[in-house]
C-alpha cells in the first residue's frame, strides 16, 4: 500500500470518527467495522496467535469502539475529539496485567492539532515493556550486559527486581519521562528485598 493511501484511509478514519457524534450509533455496518479492524491491525502491525485471540482483539476493538463513539457523542468542547490509540484492540483488565498501568484505549486530540512547541508525546508514540514478556526480555538482558545466577532463587529474586524495574519504566513513559533499562535493572536495593 502506498504512502499516500495509506495517508488517505488514515484521513477518511479519522474523519469517520470526529463526526461520529453526528451520526446515529448504528451507523456502522458490520463490514465498516471490519474495515475499521483491518485497517488499525495493519496501522499498529498487529498479528495474533490464534483465531480466538484475534476475535477477542476484535471483540475488545468494536466495545471500544462503541466507547469511543458515546465519548465524542458527549463531547461538549468541540476542539477535542478522541481516537482509538495502539492498545484499542485490548480491554481495561488487560492493560492493567500486561503493562501493568492504567490506560485508556483511546486518546483526545485537540482538533486544531499541537503547536511544534509542544512537547507532548502521544501514547501511539510511546513504548511500553508488555509484562507478558517479561521472561525473553530478562534473558535478552542477562546476555546484553553478560550477567548469570548460578542459583535458583538468587535468579529468581533478580527477575522479580527486574520485572519491578519494568513497571517503574512503564509508569514513567506514561507520564512523558524518558526512562530505559540499564544495567541495574534487576539489582537488588537491599540484601534480602523479597525475603519475608
Amino acid at each position: 500500500m502506498s504512502m499516500y493511501r495509506y495517508d488517505y484511509i488514515t484521513k477518511i478514519i479519522l474523519l469517520l470518527i470526529t463526526f461520529s457524534h453526528t451520526l446515529p450509533s448504528n451507523f456502522y455496518s458490520e463490514s465498516d467495522i471490519n474495515k475499521t479492524f483491518d485497517f488499525y491491525k495493519t496501522k499498529y502491525n498487529k498479528a495474533y496467535k490464534s483465531i480466538d485471540e484475534e476475535n477477542q482483539a476484535r471483540s475488545n476493538f468494536v466495545k471500544n469502539f462503541g466507547l469511543l463513539d458515546d465519548y465524542n457523542e458527549k463531547n461538549t468542547d468541540k476542539e477535542v475529539v478522541y481516537v482509538l490509540n495502539k492498545f484499542a484492540d485490548l480491554d481495561t483488565e488487560q492493560l492493567e496485567r500486561q503493562y501493568s498501568i492504567t490506560i485508556s484505549p483511546f486518546d483526545n486530540l485537540r482538533s486544531q492539532g499541537l503547536r511544534n512547541d509542544d512537547k507532548k508525546v502521544t501514547i501511539d508514540e510511546t513504548k511500553f515493556y508488555d509484562l507478558d514478556n517479561a521472561k525473553d526480555l530478562y534473558k535478552e538482558f542477562l546476555t546484553e550486559h553478560n550477567k548469570s545466577y548460578d542459583k535458583k532463587y538468587e535468579r529468581k529474586v533478580h527477575y522479580y527486581k527486574f520485572v519491578q524495574t519494568l513497571v517503574k519504566i512503564n509508569e514513567q513513559r506514561l507520564q512523558g519521562i524518558n526512562a530505559t533499562v540499564d544495567e541495574n535493572a534487576d539489582v537488588l536495593e537491599e540484601p534480602y528485598e523479597y525475603f519475608y
